[in-house]
């Protein structure tokens, strides 16, 4: 093709051209000195990422995806995670991809198969300490309803911030579970011991210490919020939300049961 480009551009009729458009053609005529690229004509640091330790070029090739697939994206990364391994060479050897999103599919595999049961190990034994501590069924309910209702309110306001789960902040579920409770079990504990016409006294001595126990946490949690990392921030945000809606939880929900059930007690 080149040849044809230059016996073309070589015709005697060129001659008829002016100056300036002659200028041009020979500007588009192909140098006589190509030939085909080989390895050794690359630069450098394009070779570098190619060779191997003991200085092999060959065996390693690279898959850049396409510019509008989005690389924070989960399924993404799974999908192309899929796509890299298993590949099977003309030789008949397997070999897989090796990249960040094949790291951080596996990741996200993980979290998906242990994040669930690390929850519910953080729940047993949280249901576990609750029943030592209350011994009475009611009080057990009355205490996880507080704990459940809270996670609840965290779900719901990270859902509405936009907020979602990923390799580490998913963490936040089973800590909020084992700290969270403390409010409800503490403010429980404390109105038990006090009449239905005490417990505005006993939830503003209490309570003002749970809050304050809980507002140094917020502040622990808080620091991440201005970390340059993505999940970290996301970390702290879902943290944060958790021990409001524990906190809150135990503040406003424990109180109002507990006056509900010391009223039917009384009148029956």
């Amino acid at each position: 093709m080149l040849a044809d480009i230059r016996r073309r551009l070589d015709d005697p009729n060129m001659e008829l051209l002016s100056a300036d458009d002659r200028k041009q053609v020979d500007a588009w005529r192909p140098p006589d000195d190509l030939r085909p690229l080989k390895l050794e004509d690359l630069p450098e640091p394009v070779v570098r990422r190619y060779r191997e330790i003991d200085g092999t070029i060959g065996r390693v090739a690279m898959i850049f995806p396409i510019r509008v697939w989005a690389n924070w994206d989960g399924h993404n990364l799974i999908r192309l995670s899929d796509v890299t391994k298993n590949v099977k060479l003309p030789s008949g050897a397997t070999i897989d991809a090796a990249g960040h999103s094949s790291l951080f599919a596996a990741m996200l595999r993980s979290i998906a198969i242990d994040g669930p049961i690390a929850t519910e190990a953080a729940f047993v034994g949280v249901v576990l300490m609750v029943v030592l501590l209350m011994r009475r069924a009611r009080n057990v309910l009355l205490v996880l309803l507080s704990l459940v209702v809270g996670v609840i309110w965290m779900g719901g306001a990270g859902a509405a911030l936009g907020l979602r789960l990923n390799f580490l902040n998913f963490v936040v579920i089973p800590v909020t579970l084992g700290i969270g409770v403390d409010y409800a079990v503490n403010i429980f504990a404390r109105l038990e011991k006090e009449s239905p016409a005490s417990y505005p006294r006993a939830l503003a001595e209490t309570g003002s210490a749970v809050a304050l126990c809980s507002s140094t946490t917020i502040i622990g949690y808080s620091s991440l919020l201005i970390a340059s990392n993505g999940a970290l921030r996301s970390f702290g945000k879902l943290a944060d939300l958790g021990e409001v809606g524990c906190l809150l939880s135990a503040l406003l929900l424990v109180p109002a049961v507990a006056r509900v059930r010391r009223d039917r007690q009384s009148t029956t």
